[in-house]
């Protein structure tokens, strides 16, 4: 114990210790200059750097963490350990306690070390990632594993990236929401089916960025952190509110009963089974057939079983069902499919094969074909073929030429009895006049109207 706190005062002597400092995150290289203060943050464990722990053994130093609470983009923290920034040509300095400057112990070593080895750092910083590289030759970055920041080799996947987060200057005035505003201002949800709400606060360098979120009808529909769950029918304005102004946005949510079950046709007229009044569902070729089911969460969309009628049609319930929406763009027609939570579906990922569901609206291309329907993404070209995994009871997105077979299409709307055979007829008067071979048998159609070859009408 009585080591414990030789070592504890050790590290308070040789660092400045922070108390009741607040700090904001570095998003550009542009916000920091020479003489700037920074700490050390790994958002993903919420940690800070809290001192320096001497080891014996190697007579290293090591950053040691503290517990932090990020609150938006900004951090009030008592513990954390301040680094002044110096500048060496394009490259960075990281300086404690006046003189003492953090890098390597050597080339080659992922020890953080003070006043040993090399000292500077290049600063690269993205909407992603921050990249504190050491310019030593190895060039290892500044990373966070094991309650220890620590370098690693760029490509490891062992310990988490950190950001910078800058100390506000004493007397610098604090930044208020000016506004908030909804992802959405009206969404219809089905009876049990969830919605999500994304809020945005401005500006975006505001202080705090804290919101409530409330329902005016909680009877109808709740909201827990921008979850909407749809309870009963009805409407429910569902309301975000700011912490710093009361700055409040809305959005109606009309909640509907659940579908009934919904007899469905198997597409074999585009233009006319994929209208934007049609609701469709998506298949595997088996009589029992493997539906795919409603978004919920994660990665990929599992199935649920329907039987097929004896008429070949099938009884699909709402989880099942997803409106169509259709984009016309010069000659080619794609189309748009959502589910009962305003979800539409897309292929996320060209190097694997999953589907996900998102707000924005995502085309796809449809072809029918007796042996299986292809449906293709737009914008994914290479992963964005939707199929059926038998193997893995899910629907997800294939390249064109995966040996899992595409699956089969749905529609609300049966396809119009067509003739078999159509031949247009000269006619003098100009009548739209047609021959029109029906299962085998010559009707003579004239203006609308069906006569047989002697002229008789049917």
């Amino acid at each position: 114990m009585k080591k414990g706190l030789i070592i504890l005062g050790a590290a308070i002597m040789c660092c400045t210790m922070a108390f009741g400092a607040k700090y904001k995150k570095v998003t550009s290289t542009e916000q920091i200059k020479a003489g700037d203060v920074v700490i050390f943050v790994c958002e993903n464990a919420s940690k800070a750097n809290g001192g320096f722990e001497k080891v014996t053994n190697t007579k290293n130093t090591y950053l040691l963490d503290v517990d932090v609470t990020i609150v938006g983009d900004s951090i009030t923290t008592t513990a954390a350990t301040e680094f002044t920034l110096g500048k060496s040509g394009s490259n960075w300095t990281f300086t404690t306690g006046g003189t003492s400057t953090m890098g390597k112990k050597q080339t080659g070593d992922d020890k953080m070390a003070i006043n040993k080895g090399t000292t500077t750092h290049s600063i690269t910083i993205s909407s992603t990632a921050t990249i504190i590289m050491n310019m030593d030759g190895d060039e290892y970055t500044i990373r966070y594993n094991q309650n220890k920041f620590r370098y690693y080799k760029p490509s490891s996947q062992i310990a988490n990236n950190v950001k910078l987060y800058l100390r506000v200057q004493a007397g610098e005035e604090e930044v208020h929401v000016e506004s908030v505003s909804l992802n959405k201002q009206a969404a219809d949800v089905a009876v049990g089916n969830t919605l999500t709400l994304v809020e945005t606060v401005l500006p975006e360098n505001a202080d705090n960025k804290n919101v409530t979120w409330s329902s005016d009808n909680q009877a109808v529909a709740t909201v827990t952190d921008g979850v909407v769950t749809a309870v009963a029918e009805g409407k429910a304005n569902i309301i975000v509110t700011t912490e710093d102004g009361g700055k409040k946005d809305t959005c109606v949510v009309t909640v509907k009963g659940v579908l009934p079950d919904t007899k469905m046709y198997r597409i074999t007229d585009i233009k006319q089974q994929l209208t934007a009044s049609a609701l469709v569902c998506f298949g595997s070729k088996d009589d029992t057939l493997k539906v795919m089911g409603t978004y919920a969460s994660g990665n990929n969309i599992a199935e649920m079983t329907v039987t097929k009628n004896e008429d070949g049609t099938l009884n699909v319930g709402a989880t099942g069902l997803y409106g169509v929406e259709v984009n016309i763009s010069g000659t080619d027609t794609t189309f748009a499919f959502s589910d009962s939570n305003s979800k539409y579906i897309y292929a996320a990922s060209t190097s694997s094969n999953y589907l996900k569901a998102q707000d924005a609206v995502h085309y796809w291309t449809v072809t029918i074909d007796e042996d299986g329907d292809l449906v293709k993404s737009v914008t994914n070209t290479s992963r964005g073929v939707l199929r059926y995994n038998s193997s893995a009871k899910i629907f997800s997105c294939y390249a064109s030429s995966s040996s899992v077979q595409p699956m089969v299409m749905y529609s609300s709307i049966k396809a119009t009895d067509t003739p078999t055979g159509v031949v247009n007829v000269n006619d003098n008067d100009n009548h739209n006049v047609q021959k029109v071979i029906r299962n085998g048998r010559v009707v003579i159609v004239r203006d609308g109207v069906e006569y047989d070859l002697m002229g008789g009408r049917l």
